[in-house]
C-alpha cells in the first residue's frame, strides 16, 4: 500500500510554547514518526508540503493549491491521500476537496488534531490511524471512494465524515458531527464499522475546480440569523446570497428588514439560497420563500453550500437559470 501525504500545517503540525501554539519547521516528519511509534507502519509513502499556514488564516490562494495539489496526484498510482489539516477551517476544505475529487476511486482523507501531537490528550494519531486503515480497507471495499474525514470527539468514538457533510463545530468545542448523523461509519481500532443508516448519491456532474479561485469570495455573501439584524447594501460583484436559517429552518419573514432586503435582491435579480431548511411541515414564516424567489437547499451542509457556490462561480457560470440546478446536482457523495 503506498501513501502520499500532504503536510498543510494546522494544529496537527504545530507545537505549544509559551503562552502560545505555533507551527514548527520540521514538525510534518515528526508526526509520521510519532505515528510509527504508537502505530507502526506497514506501508510506503511520499510527502508534499505545498504550504504551511494555521489554518484560521485559510483564504482562497491557498484553498486552489490545496484543491490542485490533490488532484494531480489522484492518478499517480497512490493507494490513497492523506491531507493534514487544521480544525478551525476543516469543514469549509473537506466540502472542497469533496467537491474536486467527485467520488473519485482514491480515496482521499483530511486528517486534524484537536492539541498539538505531544499532548497525550490529543486526537491526531487516532485520527491518522483511522485514514491508514480506511484506505486499506478501500483496496477491497470499493465502495470507499473520494473524500473523508476520520474524526475522534470526546466520546472517544472516531467517526469517518464525508468531507462535504462535516456541520459548524459548537463554541468551544473541536468535536465534529455529519448532517443528519449521516457518517460512513466508526473506527474501532481495528476494523471500519459502516453505518447502518448512511446514504449517498452517485456523481450527477463532473467534479467541480477551483482553478478560478479568488482570495476571497466576492461575489458571495453570507448571512447568518439573529434577533435586531440589520442586513447590508448590496453592490454590483454579489452574484448569490446564502441565508443560514435558526434550527428549525425559518427566518424573521414578518420583519420589514429582511422582507425589504430580499426584494431589493429580487429586483437584482440575484440568487437567494436558503441553508438549514428541511424537508417536511414548515412554520408559517417560511410560506413567503418561493413568492421572493429565494430557493431552499436540502440535504448539504450549509459550509459546503457556500463552498460549492464559491466553486460554480468562479467556474463562470453564467446562465442564471442554471445555478440553481447545477448547486442541486449531487457530487463527492452528497446525501
Amino acid at each position: 500500500m503506498k501513501i502520499l501525504f500532504i503536510f498543510t500545517g494546522g494544529t496537527i503540525g504545530s507545537t505549544t510554547g509559551d503562552e502560545f501554539i505555533s507551527l514548527e519547521k520540521g514538525k510534518p516528519y515528526k508526526i509520521i514518526k510519532a505515528y510509527e511509534e504508537k502505530f507502526g507502519i506497514d506501508f510506503s509513502y511520499e510527502t508534499l508540503e505545498p504550504y504551511t499556514l494555521l489554518s484560521e488564516n485559510s483564504m482562497g490562494s491557498n484553498m486552489k493549491v490545496l484543491a490542485a495539489s490533490v488532484k494531480e496526484n489522484l492518478d499517480k498510482g497512490y493507494d490513497g491521500i492523506i491531507v493534514t489539516h487544521g480544525t478551525d477551517t476543516l469543514q469549509y476544505s473537506g466540502a472542497l476537496l469533496s467537491y474536486v475529487t467527485g467520488l473519485s476511486k482514491v480515496p482521499v482523507c483530511i486528517v486534524s488534531s484537536d492539541k498539538p501531537i505531544e499532548n497525550e490528550e490529543a486526537n491526531g494519531l487516532y485520527n491518522m490511524d483511522a485514514a491508514v486503515a480506511l484506505i486499506r480497507e478501500a483496496l477491497t471495499d470499493k465502495s470507499i471512494k473520494g473524500t473523508f474525514v476520520p474524526y475522534r470527539n470526546k466520546d472517544k468514538i472516531t467517526y469517518i465524515n464525508r468531507g462535504s457533510r462535516i456541520l459548524s463545530s459548537y463554541a468551544y468545542s473541536a468535536d465534529m458531527y455529519s448532517l443528519e448523523d449521516k457518517y460512513f461509519g466508526v473506527y474501532d481500532g481495528k476494523k471500519i464499522i459502516k453505518n447502518v443508516s448512511y446514504t449517498e448519491k452517485e456523481d450527477q456532474m463532473q467534479p467541480l475546480t477551483a482553478d478560478g479561485f479568488n482570495e476571497t469570495s466576492d461575489m458571495i455573501l453570507r448571512i447568518e440569523p439573529y434577533p435586531g439584524i440589520v442586513y447590508p447594501d448590496v453592490d454590483e460583484r454579489i452574484k448569490a446570497v446564502v441565508l443560514g436559517t435558526y434550527h428549525s429552518g425559518t427566518l424573521p419573514m414578518e420583519t420589514k428588514g429582511l422582507k425589504d432586503f430580499l426584494i431589493k435582491l429580487k429586483e437584482k435579480n440575484i440568487d437567494v439560497f436558503i441553508t438549514g431548511a428541511s424537508e417536511g411541515i414548515s412554520y408559517e414564516s417560511t410560506k413567503d420563500y418561493n413568492l421572493l424567489n429565494v430557493r431552499k437547499i436540502e440535504g448539504i451542509a450549509p459550509i459546503a453550500v457556500y463552498i460549492k457556490l464559491w466553486m460554480l462561480l468562479s467556474m463562470e457560470t453564467k446562465n442564471k437559470d442554471s445555478l440553481y440546478e447545477m448547486i442541486s446536482l449531487a457530487v463527492g457523495g452528497e446525501i
